[in-house]
């Protein structure tokens, strides 16, 4: 028994006609007859009453044609999921939400979701911001691994790709396991968004500055330092930064890798860390060249 006797089968039983049927397959009436012949040879039953004048559906017929068509269904289906599990639409993905988004528009967003994908399964949790973070869920995609370049395991998403026509800024998500952090170097000038967790970005010579979500750090060009999550929290920053810089001929800025000790010596300051919580949900750091790179806050 395959798929195709089974479809032979269906439309003869809703035609009751062998010309009919051959004719929707291009085939010949001899063919459908062999095939619901064989058919019935491999079930033990007769499925059809037939002579030179008419064709009868028998009781056996009658009960196959729902299993027939619930046989096919189940085998699209199959073939479907397994398509759409290759081609990433089928799986499942942990959805975070703050108490609260019960009354927004987040749990229609998750019925259109399901409705269109029906093969991916939503685990929900519910729970505070730190929670959450705790937990590994991060607001935005992870992307690729750049773990290479780095001290632990760090990832990046890029949001725009590159266009040398019109000099697009590079614009990504970097994610920071708990405990990774890049090596002191330079580039063009970025602004840095906290987007969850906790980070750090220190200059070289300066104090280190805790990140926290929402906070923005303006990063001169050609100005050393590092940045990356802090122990015991991932962090997610958006990033925005001029990739065609190129420092000045002679122009001289420490490199290398921060060592385990230095990171593990960071501490912030009473000072620092109460700046960087400021009492408004918005903090803006400013870090002005003209000025030895001083850190200062504003609120928006």
């Amino acid at each position: 028994m395959n798929i195709q006797q089974l479809r032979y089968f269906l439309v003869l039983a809703d035609t009751l006609s062998f010309t009919k049927t051959a004719e929707k397959y291009y085939i010949s009436q001899t063919a459908v007859s062999n095939q619901i012949k064989a058919l019935e040879e491999k079930l033990g039953v007769q499925l059809f009453q037939r002579d030179n004048r008419k064709v009868i559906l028998t009781p056996a017929g009658k009960v196959f044609v729902k299993e027939a068509k619930s046989i096919i269904t189940r085998i699209e289906e199959a073939v479907q999921h397994t398509k759409d599990a290759a081609e990433g639409f089928a799986g499942e993905i942990h959805v975070g939400y703050q108490r609260g988004f019960e009354r927004t528009v987040f749990p229609k967003v998750l019925q259109d979701f399901q409705y269109e994908y029906p093969n991916i399964e939503i685990l929900i949790e519910r729970d505070d911001v730190a929670a959450l973070y705790d937990g590994g869920i991060m607001p935005l995609p992870l992307g690729k691994d750049i773990s290479e370049r780095f001290t632990g395991t760090v990832h990046r998403h890029d949001l725009i790709v590159a266009d040398d026509a019109y000099k697009v800024p590079q614009t990504n998500v970097i994610t920071f396991e708990p405990g990774s952090y890049s090596g002191w170097h330079t580039h063009g000038a970025m602004t840095v968004i906290g987007v969850a967790g906790l980070g750090i970005y220190q200059e070289w010579g300066k104090e280190p500055v805790l990140i926290k979500p929402g906070d923005v750090v303006q990063i001169p060009a050609g100005v050393s330092h590092f940045h990356g999550a802090v122990k015991d929290s991932p962090f997610q920053q958006f990033v925005v930064y001029d990739k065609d810089w190129q420092p000045q001929a002679g122009a001289k800025a420490h490199s290398g890798p921060v060592s385990a000790q230095e990171y593990n010596s960071i501490k912030f300051s009473a000072a620092k860390s109460q700046a960087a919580a400021p009492d408004s949900n918005f903090a803006h750091i400013a870090i002005n060249p003209q000025d030895n790179h001083e850190v200062s806050w504003y609120d928006f």
